[in-house]
C-alpha cells in the first residue's frame, strides 16, 4: 500500500496544538499570579483568564487530532497495511481527509468511532449499546449525507488536479474503527465496514473504474507529495 500525506500540515497543526494548549495553560497561571498580586484588577484578570481558557480549549482540539498517536491517518494506514502497490491512500490532500484508490474504485473514507452494534435495517442506520442500565438503540441520522459530501469533495479535487483525465466516480465509505463496534450493513446503500475487516473486504470487491498507477503518480506530483510504502 502506498501512502501520500500532507506531512507539512500535520506537523504544523500538531505544533499549533501544543503552542495553544501549553500557552493557554501558561496564561491561566499568569492570571492566577496577577489575581493574587493585584486583587483590585478583577476585570483585567478575568480577561487574561478567558484568553487562557479559550487558547487551551482550542489547543486541545488540535492537540488531540494532530499530536496524539496514533493519529486517525495512522489508524487507517494500519487497517490496510499489507495491501500491494495497487492501493494508495491520500491523507489531507484532496478536500476530503482520507481518500483510497484501489482496483475496486476510489473511496472517500469517513472514519467513525461509534461503540456498539451498528446496523442498516429498514432504510435506516441504528446504533445499539448494552450497558448495566439495559440495551438502548438510537437512529444514526445524516451519516450517508455526510459521507456523500466527502465523496463529492474528493471528486471535485481530483477533477481539478487531473483535468485531462476521466475521473472515476468517488464512492463514500463508512469505516468503523472502535474496537467495541460491530457492523451489520451488507445491504446498505454505501460500503460500511469495520477497520479489522477492511483489507479482506477490499480484496473481495469486484474491480471497478479507478486511477492507474501512472495517474496516481501524476496526481501525487501535482500535489507536491512524496510516497511512502506501508508493508
Amino acid at each position: 500500500m502506498i501512502r501520500y500525506a500532507n506531512e507539512r500540515m500535520i506537523s504544523r497543526n500538531g505544533k499549533l496544538g501544543k503552542i495553544l494548549t501549553f500557552g493557554g495553560m501558561g496564561v491561566l497561571v499568569l492570571g492566577l499570579i496577577l489575581s493574587v498580586a493585584y486583587p483590585a484588577q478583577v476585570n483585567a484578570v478575568l480577561g487574561i483568564a478567558l484568553v487562557g481558557v479559550l487558547s487551551s480549549q482550542f489547543g486541545m482540539v488540535f492537540y488531540n487530532r494532530w499530536s496524539r498517536r496514533p493519529r486517525m491517518d495512522e489508524v487507517i494506514d494500519d487497517s490496510v497495511k499489507g495491501l500491494d502497490s495497487r492501493y494508495a491512500l491520500f491523507h489531507y490532500t484532496l478536500n476530503s481527509p482520507h481518500v483510497l484508490a484501489s482496483p475496486a474504485g476510489v473511496f472517500a473514507i469517513v472514519p467513525r468511532m461509534d461503540e456498539g452494534e451498528v446496523a442498516w435495517e429498514g432504510g435506516k442506520w441504528t446504533l445499539t449499546r448494552t450497558s448495566r442500565g439495559g440495551t438502548k438503540t438510537r437512529v444514526l441520522r445524516g451519516i450517508e449525507g455526510a459521507a456523500q459530501t466527502e465523496a463529492d469533495a474528493a471528486a471535485s479535487a481530483l477533477s481539478k488536479r487531473l483535468p485531462e483525465t476521466t475521473i472515476p466516480k468517488v464512492l463514500p465509505m463508512l469505516l468503523f474503527l472502535n474496537a467495541k463496534a460491530t457492523v451489520h450493513a451488507k445491504q446498505a446503500p454505501l460500503l460500511a465496514v469495520h477497520g479489522k475487516k477492511l483489507k479482506e473486504t477490499l480484496r473481495q470487491l469486484p474491480k471497478g473504474p479507478s486511477l492507474s498507477p501512472e495517474q496516481l503518480k501524476e496526481l501525487a506530483s501535482r500535489l507536491g507529495l512524496t510516497s511512502t510504502t506501508q508493508e
